[in-house]
């Protein structure tokens, strides 16, 4: 499978499962801060060393969007180098992960997100 067919692939999932408001740059990129704090934990960065990272980035001017998200893929191949994965291949896990779950299991959780600011409400 190529990136672009398992982007599309999630694209439409998130979509379907979420409502087409979910596929909003600005949700999308708030889920993924979300999921690099999460990567985060796991690695055992303290929070007040994330913290300060956030402090750093909005202190200073916006970049350029597709600048930023290739810096992001890049990172996270870097990541999964470092890790002996390819991000590709766990990507391709994750989205068979999801996909056999009911959707009723991600809309429950993603309410939550919607309570504390990380996603938006959904389209009725």
């Amino acid at each position: 499978m190529t990136t672009k067919n398992l982007g599309a692939r999630i694209a439409a999932w998130t979509a379907r499962t979420f409502g087409p408001g979910s596929m909003l740059p600005r949700e999308r990129a708030a889920r993924l801060l979300e999921e690099a704090a999460e990567l985060a934990q796991v690695e055992g960065v303290p929070p007040h060393v994330v913290q300060r990272i956030v402090d750093r980035v909005f202190s200073g001017r916006p970049g350029d969007r597709l600048q930023e998200a290739a810096g992001v893929a890049l990172c996270l191949v870097a990541y999964c180098e470092a890790i002996g994965a390819d991000p590709i291949d766990l990507a391709e896990v994750e989205a068979m992960r999801v996909e056999a779950l009911p959707p009723e299991h991600f809309r429950k959780r993603h309410a939550a997100k919607v309570a504390y600011g990380a996603a938006e409400e959904p389209e009725p």
